[in-house]
């Protein structure tokens, strides 16, 4: 056996926590399988899941010892059915250091973006099947299927989508909102792509975001919700939030309710109602937000503040499926624009463009000349 107990310790706490992705899970099953004492260690850190969850916030050596004593008081009492006690204690120790240098897992890779500009229409994908979505909201019933608002039955729940995860690829102009099957749901934004188990079984929910999406997570007990961008993990059980993460250097979290633990590479931080978090490559920071500002997409109206002409040029792409030619762009004025998305994208262009010329070629990309 190759891997080291530490890496099958960190693979077995990110399971109990949901961070685990894919490939790793494939991975742990295989080494759960194979060899017994793993299966055992699996085991144990299962039935102790509640107090591995609670010492997981520890970040350094000593923090570890401190811990140690702990969780060694806490499991002394405790009769250990799968291996002997003295070899418990022994992993223990293993474990709590990998709790104390762990950090959630994000996503590794990030994702094929060809998905969301292959397809003009929602597109839910699992498997090899492909489901256009002729609607704005898709329905996931573990038992009866799945459906749209509208009614229609898309898919009936067969028996290979049970374990299998779904993709939702919502294109550039489009908005869709998901209800997974144990009840959460989340709304997703224009160019924007969503991995989660098509039917959620025990343990941790995870999903994987590219985009930006606002989450409504059902309450269900000691089964936390992970939301995993690039660079940022997401940890809640009960409440509602929205993640920014088109940038794969940068993730916005924004909590309306509830309580959330969001981590970076280096840093986490316990996040509160009414307070956003900014991760940007190993930084973290946290400010007020405004919540017109932050989720006005929902309703249709985009506030926007920049300098930069990429960021336009997304905005552009992004809610109206348009290319921008920009010439003459500086940095030294601030650009103001309420975005109706209802509008064509030429009320969104004159509010930008206050001297200038708005030229539209035959490939349908705008060229605009500052002045």
């Amino acid at each position: 056996m190759k891997k080291s107990t530490r890496q099958i310790t960190t693979l077995i706490i990110a399971e109990i926590t949901g961070s685990i992705t894919h490939h790793e899970q494939e991975l742990l099953n295989m080494l759960v399988n194979k060899y017994p004492q793993v299966k055992a260690l699996h085991g144990y850190l299962h039935e102790n899941a509640l107090l591995v969850k609670e010492h997981i916030s520890a970040v350094n050596e000593h923090e570890a010892l401190e811990i140690i004593k702990k969780v060694k008081q806490q499991t002394e009492r405790k009769r250990i059915k799968i291996i002997p006690l003295a070899a418990a204690a022994c992993i223990l120790v293993v474990v709590v250091v990998g709790i104390a240098l762990w950090r959630p897992a994000m996503r590794k890779h990030p994702p094929n973006l060809a998905d969301i500009t292959r397809f003009s229409r929602i597109t839910l994908l699992i498997g090899r099947d492909t489901l256009p979505i002729a609607d704005t909201m898709v329905l996931i019933d573990a038992t009866n299927g799945i459906t749209m608002k509208s009614g229609p039955l898309l898919a009936t729940m067969k028996k290979e989508y049970r374990g299998a995860r779904a993709k939702i690829v919502v294109p550039a102009g489009k908005q869709c909102r998901v209800v997974m099957s144990e009840g959460s749901s989340a709304m997703l934004n224009a160019f924007s792509q969503m991995d989660f188990p098509l039917v959620f079984e025990e343990g941790a929910r995870s999903v994987d975001l590219h985009g930006e999406a606002y989450f409504r997570v059902a309450a269900t007990k000691a089964r936390p919700f992970n939301v995993h961008s690039a660079n940022a993990t997401v940890n809640v059980l009960a409440t509602e939030f929205n993640v920014n993460s088109y940038d794969n250097h940068h993730t916005r979290v924004a909590l309306f309710s509830g309580e959330a633990t969001v981590s970076g590479s280096h840093t986490s931080v316990a996040l509160k109602t009414g307070y956003a978090a900014d991760i940007v490559g190993g930084k973290l920071a946290t400010m007020r937000f405004d919540p017109q500002k932050e989720v006005g997409w929902m309703t249709r109206i985009i506030h926007m503040e920049t300098r930069d002409e990429n960021e336009v040029k997304e905005i552009a792409y992004r809610y109206f499926n348009v290319k921008l030619e920009m010439d003459g762009w500086t940095t030294d004025k601030t650009a103001f624009a309420v975005i109706n998305l209802d509008k064509p994208i030429e009320d969104f262009l004159t509010q930008l463009i206050i001297e200038g010329d708005i030229k539209k070629d035959k490939n349908g990309t705008y060229h605009i000349k500052l002045k």
